[in-house]
């Protein structure tokens, strides 16, 4: 096992790893998936930081998004220095909300972080892609995207075929530009600590929210889900937020026992 110096740092090891990869598959088609430690706790200065012994959990949060940046910075770099960039697609995602001790700024407002919660602030995150010639600069899409929907996606942006079947929806055409077959709603299984807590599910389009226990929310009228709504004029919404949990199992599959 190959031990490093105490001022090497984690994050530019696991980045180079990606880098020496893509120089090793350059000449064919290649695809690589890159989990990165950044950002998560414990939120410590990075080397970049004016402070390499800051105790501040907010400021190192903040230097730790930036050094995240210049990661995939150093990946989008590669692919102009190896020729590729144009044949190159970039997706970057996060796989939950903030940690609840950070506070970010979104224009005038606060967010606290919600991770481990079912909120828009635990599960609501950003997606990014990114090919020169093919995805254009500065478009911003508000088209609803799963998980499940990658595997479809990288299968359409390479030719190959999907697994089948699958509940996944390409949203390759959205990458490009163009209008695509948008999702009318995406389900959830959500149970992020099953040594703790119990799983939930839901169903969401755009603005509304339904639980497997049959409470309703406005997100975006009330997106910190204070007030489930009750009114008869939503009967329709949810009646088709009620479809699309039926059409998924209501409990999942662990191999954790608990007692």
């Amino acid at each position: 096992m190959k031990k490093f110096g105490e001022d090497v740092y984690g994050p530019d090891v696991y980045c180079q790893f990606l880098l020496d990869r893509m120089e090793e598959y350059k000449n064919e088609p290649f695809f690589l998936y890159y989990p990165m430690v950044l950002v998560h706790s414990p939120f410590v200065p990075t080397p970049d930081s004016p402070n390499r012994n800051s105790k501040n959990k907010q400021q190192n949060f903040g230097d730790m998004v930036a050094y995240m940046d210049k990661l995939i910075g150093r990946i989008v770099d590669k692919t102009v220095k190896l020729g590729i960039a144009e044949r190159t697609l970039i997706l970057v995602t996060g796989d939950n909300g903030t940690h609840k001790t950070i506070k970010s700024n979104m224009g005038d407002k606060v967010i606290v972080g919600g991770k481990g919660k079912p909120t828009d602030a635990g599960t609501h995150v950003a997606l990014f892609g990114y090919q020169p010639g093919t995805i254009p600069t500065g478009k911003v899409s508000d088209d609803l995207v799963e998980f499940s929907d990658f595997m479809p996606t990288i299968a359409d942006a390479t030719g190959a075929k999907p697994l089948s079947p699958t509940d996944g929806h390409s949203f390759l055409p959205q990458l490009h530009g163009k209008k695509g077959t948008p999702r009318e709603s995406i389900f959830v299984y959500y149970w992020p600590r099953p040594e703790k807590g119990k799983s939930l599910r839901f169903a969401r389009n755009q603005r509304w929210k339904l639980y497997g226990n049959g409470n309703l929310f406005d997100v975006t009228n009330d997106v910190l889900e204070k007030k489930p709504v009750t009114s008869p004029k939503t009967a329709a919404i949810r009646k088709q937020l009620e479809e699309a949990l039926e059409r998924m199992p209501a409990k999942g599959q662990s191999v954790l026992q608990f007692e």
